[in-house]
């Protein structure tokens, strides 16, 4: 199994570190001046080693990710308590706002395609590994003589199965957090946030986290390679 770079892995959580600052930030400042960026925020730099791998390797690319849509749907749920009790007025039509709503929806486009392609090459992996060609170890089992025979499916099975979570759960937080960028602009529509405030919080997804999801097949199709 292959890994990825330091360097890399280094870089994508800085993304993950630095969204979870702008989402805090936006919502805190929102009601009293410019949403500020986090990008000259010190974050902590987190390393992969290059002789890593297995399953470690598969949740480390998940990690820039995580809790982000919890990030974001806490921060809509303060908003929309703060819009509630306050006196708010709503916006004009933005063009700002059509913008993200085009550029969202061209965002599921591309999150359906990535989905094809990851089912594609579990498919491609299903056929070229043991998962095909031994099928039969399925039932052998592990401790008996024929089950030593069976360890390079057993290892294959485990990787498949690794990169089958892994990706549905990138996938379902991806769609998550597109649903969360459209309340937001509906916030943001009711008078409930500064104008720009949606705009801002869908680029830095862009920016920094969108590119995960769109490279993850590659990722992963690096990853599924047959045990020997």
């Amino acid at each position: 199994m292959k890994n990825y770079s330091d360097s890399k892995y280094t870089e994508r959580m800085h993304f993950g570190t630095l969204l979870h600052l702008s989402v805090a930030l936006y919502v805190s400042l929102t009601v009293l001046g410019e949403p500020a960026w986090a990008a000259n925020t010190p974050v902590r730099s987190t390393t992969l080693s290059p002789s890593a791998v297995g399953p470690d390797v598969l949740e480390s690319y998940l990690s820039p990710t995580h809790q982000v849509a919890q990030e974001l749907q806490s921060g809509f749920n303060r908003l929309g308590r703060m819009c509630t009790y306050g006196t708010v007025t709503p916006q004009p039509n933005s063009s700002e706002l059509d913008l993200l709503a085009t550029q969202v929806g061209q965002s599921r486009d591309q999150l359906r395609n990535v989905q094809v392609q990851i089912k594609s090459a579990l498919a491609e992996f299903h056929q070229n590994s043991s998962l095909s060609r031994a099928s039969y170890c399925r039932v052998v089992p592990t401790l008996s003589l024929l089950g030593v025979a069976c360890q390079a499916y057993r290892q294959d099975a485990s990787l498949a199965a690794s990169v089958v979570r892994v990706a549905d759960q990138l996938t379902a937080e991806a769609a998550l957090r597109l649903d969360l960028y459209e309340k937001y602009a509906q916030l943001e529509a009711r008078g409930c946030t500064r104008p720009g405030f949606a705009i801002k919080l869908w680029q830095t997804e862009q920016n920094l986290l969108w590119p995960l999801v769109v490279d993850s097949p590659g990722f992963f199709r690096r990853q599924l390679v047959p045990a020997k």
